[in-house]
C-alpha cells in the first residue's frame, strides 16, 4: 500500500512539473517563432529590393531555406499563387495562414498582424512592398522583446508552479 501511495505522489508531482515546463516551453517556443518570421521578413525583403524577384519567386526561394511551418507555408502560397486560381493574394495568404499555423505557438494577435501582413502585399508596387515588410519587420522585432520580458518574468513562475501545485496536491492527498 505504501508503494503506491508513493508511486501516486511521485507521478503527481511529475505530472504537474512537467505542465508547468509545457508552460514555460511554449513562451519560449513563440520567441523562436517571431524570430524565424524576422528571419522570413529580412529574407523576403531582400529578394524583392535586391534580387528584383516577384512575390511568388521570392516566396518559393525562401520557402526552401526557412523552416518549417513557415517554409511549408510560402511554398504553399508561391505554388497557389502560379497556378492563377482567380484568388487573391490576401485570400491565398489567410488560407495557408489558416492551414499551416494552427499548431504554432504564436498568440492570436500576433497570428492576426501575420494574415494582415499578407494582405497589405499583393496589389502594392516595389518600394511600397519594402516599406510593408520594413513596417511589420519594426513589430514583429517590438513583439519579440516583449516576448523576451515575458519569458524572464513568467518562464520560472510556470515552472516553480507546477512544482508547488503538485506539492499542493500531494499535500491534499495525504
Amino acid at each position: 500500500m505504501l508503494f503506491i501511495r508513493a508511486f501516486g505522489v511521485g507521478l503527481i508531482l511529475f505530472s504537474s512539473t512537467a505542465i508547468g515546463l509545457l508552460c514555460a516551453n511554449r513562451l519560449k517556443e513563440q520567441i523562436e517563432e517571431l524570430e524565424t518570421i524576422k528571419k522570413l521578413l529580412l529574407m523576403l525583403r531582400g529578394e524583392i529590393k535586391y534580387s528584383h524577384s516577384t512575390l511568388s519567386e521570392a516566396f518559393g526561394s525562401i520557402g526552401k531555406r526557412i523552416k518549417e511551418p513557415y517554409g511549408e507555408l510560402l511554398l504553399k502560397v508561391a505554388g497557389q499563387m502560379d497556378s492563377m486560381k482567380g484568388q487573391t493574394l490576401a485570400q491565398i495568404w489567410e488560407g495557408c495562414v489558416a492551414e499551416y499555423l494552427k499548431e504554432s505557438a504564436l498568440l492570436k494577435e500576433e497570428k492576426e498582424k501575420w494574415v494582415h501582413f499578407g494582405s497589405q502585399l499583393g496589389y502594392l508596387d516595389k518600394e511600397m512592398q519594402v516599406s510593408t515588410i520594413e513596417l511589420y519587420l519594426e513589430q514583429v522585432q517590438e513583439e519579440i522583446k516583449n516576448a523576451q520580458e515575458n519569458f524572464k518574468r513568467n518562464g520560472k513562475l510556470y515552472r516553480m508552479m507546477g512544482v508547488m501545485a503538485g506539492i499542493f496536491l500531494v499535500i491534499l492527498m495525504l
